[in-house]
């Protein structure tokens, strides 16, 4: 599911919405680290899963 759709689901907590937003940080400060170049990111085109992120 898009982090979008994730937000928007009434029944995932705060918690695990907070949990999922960090991942997702995460992932962008590593693509940062190795030079990457990306437009501007939309969470409706950026997927999590078990706390892998996928763009």
């Amino acid at each position: 599911m898009s982090i979008s759709q994730w937000t928007d689901d009434p029944s995932c907590s705060e918690e695990q919405k907070f949990s999922i937003l960090s991942d997702a940080s995460q992932a962008l400060i590593g693509l940062h680290k190795k030079g990457l170049v990306h437009g501007r990111p939309a969470i409706r085109d950026i997927i999590w899963n078990n706390s892998k992120v996928i763009f």
